[in-house]
């Protein structure tokens, strides 16, 4: 069956096997699906301001729930909002300065050990990526050789997306927590404008448009004669 011809209740039954197939093994195993990407996630970090440094990045269970613990420290004084924040560990100037916690101490000395602490719960930095896999999965293939491709070619992607989503979640919460401890709750912060438009939609359509991406290209290829049911290349 080809998928234009493909009914609504019969989709909407492959779509329902499609998430029993992707959302129970996630769920099971979704520590070991990230866990292997948190060196690639300190490196994002660098890469997208590198006025910060994780210093740890675990996977804890808190309330029943996988969450991603990340501890992060400023790399150096940080000048925000004309107010100058030191890090944790740095000793402070003879004249003062503002402390992580946006305390200022005016005797100097040394700020103590320690992090900001950034939670992601593992189930929502996942939704993406199961619904891309769920649609993949729901949509007919000429083959099997068809469906592994999409299948690879979503995975590759969501591999190389999720570091960089880790270190932008990250970076709206830092700024979020900054701007508020130096008295200026909700000022302009680019990653948080980022993170709200995946929470109110932009996730899902980017899973949707991955799904599509991998559809319409192995779909090509199958086409083509790249590719047939049994998986291998046509002479």
């Amino acid at each position: 069956m080809r998928p234009a011809a493909l009914r609504p209740l019969r989709l909407a039954g492959r779509l329902a096997i499609a998430a029993i197939l992707v959302l129970w093994p996630l769920h099971a195993l979704q520590r070991f699906v990230v866990e292997p990407m948190l060196p690639a996630a300190r490196a994002a970090m660098g890469l997208l301001d590198d006025r910060f440094t994780v210093t740890r990045a675990t996977v804890i269970q808190d309330a029943g729930e996988d969450q991603l613990l990340m501890g992060v420290n400023l790399s150096g004084p940080l000048t925000v909002s004309g107010k100058t924040v030191y890090p944790f560990g740095w000793p402070l100037p003879p004249w003062g300065g503002f402390m992580p916690s946006g305390e200022w101490v005016s005797d100097g000395g040394r700020v103590a050990q320690g992090a900001y602490q950034v939670h992601y719960p593992l189930s929502a930095m996942l939704t993406s990526g199961a619904l891309s896999l769920i649609l993949i999965l729901a949509w007919p293939a000429t083959g099997a050789g068809e469906m592994i491709i999409r299948v690879l070619a979503a995975s590759a992607f969501w591999m190389l997306f999720l570091p960089v989503d880790i270190s932008s979640f990250a970076l709206a919460v830092l700024w979020d927590t900054l701007h508020e401890r130096l008295g200026e709750p909700g000022a302009a912060n680019g990653w948080l404008v980022w993170r709200r438009f995946l929470v109110d939609g932009g996730g899902v359509g980017l899973g949707k448009f991955v799904a599509a991406i991998a559809i319409i290209v192995s779909g090509k290829l199958s086409r083509n004669g790249w590719v047939h049911a049994g998986g291998a290349r046509a002479p």
